[in-house]
């Protein structure tokens, strides 16, 4: 039981750069792995962080993608305004 209150405490606790990428990433369906460490480039130094990413993702059925077709690279890539990065 702790353990679920835990995970649900995370979730909700997320940074706003955290929610700018999940809400960049519901639009479009999908999120892949290059954008998540193009954000994250030492993704070692922010595990909690990458933890709550991808818990959210999961939790809102957001795809992440190692990489995607051409077709769909041609659409908007996300992008984070900088103000809110502090990787």
């Amino acid at each position: 039981m702790l353990i679920c209150g835990k995970i649900d405490n995370m979730s909700q606790k997320l940074s706003p750069l955290l929610t700018d990428i999940i809400t960049s990433a519901k639009k479009r369906g999908y999120i892949t792995q290059d954008e998540i460490l193009g954000i994250y480039s030492k993704p070692e130094d922010h595990i909690e962080e990458l933890d709550g990413l991808y818990d959210k993702l999961m939790k809102t059925n957001i795809d992440v993608f190692e990489t995607v077709a051409q077709q769909q690279e041609d659409q908007k890539p996300i992008k984070i305004s900088k103000k809110n990065s502090k990787h």
